[in-house]
């Protein structure tokens, strides 16, 4: 059972305007998810849900504005759940294999390689240690 959006809403009225909507938006959604029809490979509450949580855990202010505006710009529910599609398939989609879900990922420092032959992503900070994956 996925865990239900976070009440109060964690964004200030005044300072978090858009991210205040965007998530009145996903509870408004949440509220009335039995009531809507699915229009997508996910449930509508998963769609709320994995669009709320985009919004709490975004990394910066600016991820969350864009999530925010993404989220506003949503005329009805059915482009909600369009939108929470669209993020699954771009976020969630590096998490499956070819022929499987592999599941959570585990990284653990890799003492066992020297430090120049491990792989650094494109956005791992120079000061980071070297991780190795294990599903």
């Amino acid at each position: 059972m996925s865990t239900p959006l976070p009440r109060p809403i964690p964004f200030h009225v005044t300072h978090q305007f858009a991210s205040h909507c965007a998530y009145i938006n996903c509870l408004g959604l949440e509220d009335h998810h039995a009531a809507v029809t699915k229009s997508g490979n996910l449930t509508v509450l998963i769609c709320t849900r994995f669009l709320g949580y985009m919004l709490v855990e975004a990394p910066s202010d600016a991820g969350r504005d864009n999530i925010a505006s993404e989220i506003i710009r949503c005329t009805n529910d059915e482009a909600l759940q369009t939108l929470a599609e669209l993020y699954k398939n771009h976020f969630i989609r590096c998490c499956e294999s070819k022929h499987r879900f592999t599941g959570a990922f585990l990284c653990l420092p890799d003492n066992d390689l020297p430090f120049s032959s491990q792989y650094r992503g494109p956005y791992s900070r120079p000061d980071s240690p070297p991780f190795r994956t294990i599903v």
